[in-house]
């Protein structure tokens, strides 16, 4: 991985869940995308814990719990609109969730719901 470090996808809470790993596939894409988009990105959340999940109001069977999910900063929109392309999510093997503001959600674990399929 390049352009990331695993530690940017830690718990936020600071516990470090030792049973679960970022999915390799999901990383391999990740640094994939930022090759494509050609400017830093921010993980604002990756790994979660079930405990950190819930105080934030995440979903029960969230794709962060498994390290099948990450959330990168967008402030102006303009990540997600370059993520929302469908090519390049079929090209990937990505899901985006539609509808956020401030972060861009990918996950490589396949949903229905709010999803770009691909």
């Amino acid at each position: 991985m390049n352009y990331f470090k695993l530690q940017e996808f830690n718990c936020k809470c600071g516990c470090n869940p030792s049973k679960i790993i970022m999915n390799p596939f999901l990383l391999n894409s990740l640094n994939s995308i930022r090759i494509k988009w050609n400017k830093p990105l921010i993980v604002s959340s990756g790994l979660r814990c079930a405990k950190h999940n819930k105080s934030i109001g995440g979903a029960t069977h969230s794709a962060h719990l498994t390290g099948e999910a990450a959330d990168l900063l967008d402030t102006d929109g303009s990540f997600y609109l370059f993520c929302a392309d469908p090519e390049l999510l079929r090209q990937l093997n990505l899901y985006l969730e539609e509808g956020t503001q401030g972060w861009v959600h990918l996950q490589s674990r396949k949903t229905n719901s709010r999803i770009f399929q691909k």
